[in-house]
């Protein structure tokens, strides 16, 4: 299965605002999204478990989340690892591979 974990690093708590809107649209298409098998959320974060890697590759690139990631620099700095695993992990797994690599904009030399 294809485990996969993001974090986000908001600009301001009126960005955390703005993502809480985007999150709940984001989870009504999580919901119904082929080949997830579990999905988590934290206050900045998402863990979620899929059949394949084009389950995960097709939820995505469409619809609410598509639109979640075109907004992610005016909501703050996003960061996001994937790894095939036979189990769903704990988040102390996740956070150990999140903590890895830096957040996208800064990779970028943004803020």
């Amino acid at each position: 299965m294809l485990i996969t974990a993001t974090e986000i690093k908001f600009r301001s708590p009126w960005a955390y605002v703005r993502f809480l809107i985007q999150v709940s649209s984001v989870k009504r298409q999580l919901v119904v999204a082929p080949g997830l098998l579990q999905s988590a959320f934290g206050w900045n974060r998402t863990l979620t478990a899929w059949e394949s890697s084009e389950h995960m590759r097709r939820f995505r690139n469409s619809g609410e989340h598509l639109e979640a990631m075109r907004v992610t620099n005016k909501i703050g700095w996003a960061k996001s690892v994937s790894w095939e695993a036979a189990a769903v992990p704990s988040w102390q797994e996740a956070e150990r591979r999140l903590n890895a690599i830096p957040y996208k904009a800064q990779e970028a030399g943004h803020d």
